[in-house]
């Protein structure tokens, strides 16, 4: 089709240099026309005959030649569309096609506006990125030997905040029991950072206070007292949390350390998840925290047994038992309470008063049982006797 259009075009040069040729002949044969009707026209001047003919064969001299001129050129031009119809004879139609037909503009669609919802979002990124170790990344059999682990807690003494710190050394990871712990607390004083030992503690033993030196009290600004609280705030671990015992009865809660909002919190935890007895090995601790963890465990209903001495604010929590036994190796031991700044204040005394006749009187014990306690000095204590333990009503079985 392409071929076909290309030919057309040809012919219509030719037929247009053709009528370029005509033309002048044309005019040369007019202008000889006119001349003849001028030289009649003109018989009566002087012009001769002879004149008018040699004027006339001028005229055609020159119209024959410009006619020869024209016939040339239009040789060349027909030779030159011979020539070029043959090359566009010899090549394909795809090229043909691209070398007649105008190329056309494509329009550039303009660029959308994106829309909120076109827009996908960009995920948050945390960084560091936390690390998150797999499970079992050790090989098989291989065990960790020497290491420490803590627990922290955030103690308020006046208007600053401490913290506690309690590291445990396990032998092997496999341990059930570490071999020895510690607790410490840190504090900033004119730009120095002060480290605070506020004790120690050995396994199946009590946990012993490091009484702080004159020194270290003034460089904190700390009383005895307040390291006091800091140490009963330290957060023991009774066993390695990541060995699983099978000699572990649920239904039995270990009480083996002091009486602190910590370890009663432990001990109300155990209550809640079903522990039906308690065993107490602890020196004692804080009568407030005391009274607590005698409310749930009376409210309870769980047995109480004093497997080693049950001292001081101990022996309240055993006393909210609605069983208790005191073992071979146990004992419950009593005293008059006092603050860490020594003695109570009248009026202190007599409010902690009324609350521990309130507590005996529930658990259905005694006053004696009270008053041995007032009897004895704070930094004294008094071992209830198996009499004692029977008459006052301190044991309690049921039938």
């Amino acid at each position: 089709m392409q071929k076909r259009h290309d030919t057309q075009m040809l012919e219509e040069m030719v037929k247009s240099v053709s009528a370029r040729i005509n033309s002048p002949a044309q005019q040369v044969s007019e202008a000889s026309n006119r001349l003849s009707r001028e030289v009649e026209a003109t018989s009566g001047t002087k012009i001769t005959a002879a004149d008018a003919q040699a004027k006339q064969t001028v005229l055609r001299a020159e119209g024959t030649k410009n006619l020869i001129n024209m016939a040339a050129v239009s040789l060349v031009i027909l030779a030159l569309g011979i020539t070029t119809k043959m090359v566009l004879s010899a090549l394909p139609d795809q090229v043909i096609e691209a070398m007649t037909t105008p190329a056309i503009a494509t329009p550039v669609p303009a660029a959308a506006t994106p829309t909120p919802a076109d827009i996908a979002p960009v995920p948050a990124t945390n960084w560091p990125p936390a690390f998150v170790p797999e499970p079992n990344q050790l090989e098989a059999g291989v065990i960790t030997t020497n290491f420490s682990l803590f627990r922290e807690k955030t103690v308020r003494i006046g208007s600053q905040n401490y913290d506690v710190v309690a590291g445990h050394e396990f032998a092997s990871e496999t341990d059930t029991t570490f071999s020895e712990a510690w607790c410490y607390t840190d504090t900033m004083k004119d730009g120095l950072a002060l480290k605070i030992r506020l004790g120690f503690l050995e396994p199946n033993k009590v946990a012993e206070f490091e009484k702080p030196t004159a020194a270290m009290l003034t460089k904190t600004g700390l009383s005895k007292s307040d390291v006091q609280k800091l140490f009963d705030s330290c957060p023991w671990m009774d066993r390695n949390p990541y060995v699983q015992t099978t000699d572990v009865n649920p239904d039995v809660f270990k009480f083996n350390e002091e009486v602190t909002s910590d370890s009663v919190d432990r001990l109300i935890a155990a209550v809640h998840n079903g522990a039906k007895t308690i065993e107490f090995n602890s020196p004692g601790g804080l009568l407030d925290e005391a009274i607590r963890g005698f409310k749930v465990i009376q409210k309870a209903g769980v047995k109480t047994v004093a497997t080693g001495g049950c001292e001081s604010a101990c022996s309240l929590l055993f006393l909210g038992g609605s069983e208790r036994f005191v073992a071979r190796s146990g004992k419950i031991g009593v005293h008059r309470w006092a603050t860490d700044e020594g003695n109570a204040d009248e009026v202190e005394a007599q409010m902690m008063s009324a609350k521990m006749l309130e507590i005996t009187k529930s658990a259905g014990v005694s006053s004696d049982f009270y008053i041995a306690g007032a009897r004895t000095p704070a930094s004294d204590m008094y071992y209830l006797t198996p009499a004692d333990l029977i008459d006052w009503g301190v044991i309690k079985l049921v039938s």
